[in-house]
């Protein structure tokens, strides 16, 4: 039973998700054919406030996209409170979508995103890639492994 829910629900982690819109667009296309929800986190409460009016102006519900306003390095350890009923971290499939702002994000994003053991694929999306080379570049560094 198990793996058939890990196959069957996917949990969209929209990182530094602004008013939502990117997050949003991937949920609409991806729903048709899967179980998905949407969790959007961006430090600005007034982005946050924006992306769950867009939600609902695209016809979604709390049971399939919602908006947390906070750092994403707070978020990602209290992640599994906020995930709608009939998702499980754990057992979903976790696509993440970074959209980092200008400068690039914190290094504490980047060690979140890299410490999160459920998350199986991460989306970097970037208007400025000169200023996100330090980001994808710590994002793809090897990590240390003490014995």
């Amino acid at each position: 039973m198990r793996a058939s829910k890990a196959q069957d629900s996917t949990i969209l982690l929209d990182i530094c998700c602004g008013t939502g819109t990117i997050g949003q667009c991937v949920l609409q296309e991806y729903r048709r054919n899967n179980k998905v929800c949407c969790i959007g986190v961006d430090i600005i409460e007034s982005a946050i406030v924006d992306a769950r009016e867009n939600a609902v102006a695209n016809g979604m519900t709390e049971s399939t996209c919602r908006y947390i306003a906070g750092k994403a390095e707070d978020v990602f350890p209290s992640l599994r409170f906020h995930i709608p009923a009939g998702f499980d971290l754990l057992e979903s499939k976790v696509v993440g979508v970074l959209d980092p702002p200008r400068c690039g994000v914190h290094e504490k994003v980047v060690l979140g995103c890299r410490m999160m053991d459920t998350m199986q694929r991460l989306v970097f999306v970037s208007c400025n890639p000169a200023a996100a080379m330090k980001n994808v570049v710590d994002l793809c560094r090897p990590m240390w492994v003490s014995n």
